[in-house]
């Protein structure tokens, strides 16, 4: 969840709601115009209305296998179905929004205002992740700096989905299809955490990595696409007995039947035009 990893994917610097707001625009020829009015989010199209989407930041070597599409990200369509992912094995999650969440949501994101302040760019740490929002009228950016004095739009729209996005994740409905997995082998003492059976037909060694070998990162396409059912049903089961021991787990840990273990990292692969919504939004 974005609460439990604040200080990775916002930087170890700072965090949007630490901003001192300006009540202006930070576009001096808007400065003297009234703000946009809060747009409807559900416009009865088909297109992404809002986007949110973070890159992993700096620190973890896998981050560039199971961040592929994105460390977390958030996308809505004007149907007010959305499709979101978060950090743990929750992964990627759907869901429907209410009339009365969806006016909340577009009112404590501010959504329709971007115009407003997309021209406000604090600078970015080397330590930390590009955050995105974006409506239907421009982009925000968040790079993990402390952001100093900045749009009232902007700091109410990256404090309000730091709120928000933990409750869309615990109210969403897992949407598990096709799966990258990649194997690692040998994995560090796992302490409290037990190795659950891995009973699957697929032999993980074969498609298993050892860790001495990561250094920079790992290639997306690592692993291997998993899309038979019954490796897919063994893989949800191992998913949610882990949630249920810690709900922040992000990677399954496996014991095959020749007592080999390995440590499981998991990637949903998102609806295409989720993934080019996301895309588009994290990019320069």
């Amino acid at each position: 969840m974005l609460g439990a990893h604040a200080l990775c994917l916002w930087g170890c610097s700072g965090w949007p709601d630490q901003a001192r707001p300006d009540q202006q625009s930070s576009d001096p020829a808007l400065a003297a115009s009234p703000l946009r009015e809060i747009q409807p989010l559900c416009d009865g199209s088909d297109g992404a209305r809002l986007v949110y989407a973070a890159e992993p930041g700096w620190g973890f070597v896998y981050d560039s296998f199971t961040a592929a599409h994105g460390a977390e990200f958030l996308v809505v369509d004007g149907q007010c179905d959305y499709s979101l992912k978060g950090r743990s094995l929750r992964g990627l999650q759907r869901g429907h929004l209410e009339a009365a969440q969806a006016s909340r949501l577009a009112a404590e994101l501010q959504f329709g205002r971007y115009a407003s302040a997309s021209s406000y760019r604090p600078d970015r740490c080397a330590d930390s992740a590009l955050v995105v929002l974006q409506d239907d009228s421009a982009r925000l950016v968040f790079g993990g700096c402390p952001p100093g004095r900045s749009p009232q739009v902007w700091s109410d729209a990256f404090a309000g989905i730091a709120r928000r996005f933990p409750d869309l994740e615990t109210e969403s409905q897992p949407a598990w299809g096709l799966t990258q997995l990649l194997a690692v082998r040998d994995p560090a003492p796992l302490g409290s955490r037990r190795a659950s059976a891995w009973t699957a037909e697929l032999d993980l060694d074969e498609h298993a990595i050892d860790p001495f070998s990561v250094s920079i990162g790992v290639d997306p396409s690592a692993g291997v696409l998993v899309e038979d059912e019954p490796t897919l049903a063994l893989l949800s089961e191992l998913r949610w007995s882990a949630l249920a021991d810690d709900p922040d787990a992000s990677t399954l840990y496996v014991e095959d039947e020749n007592a080999r273990r390995y440590e499981l990292f998991l990637r949903d692969e998102p609806p295409s035009a989720i993934a080019a919504a996301v895309q588009a939004a994290l990019m320069p």
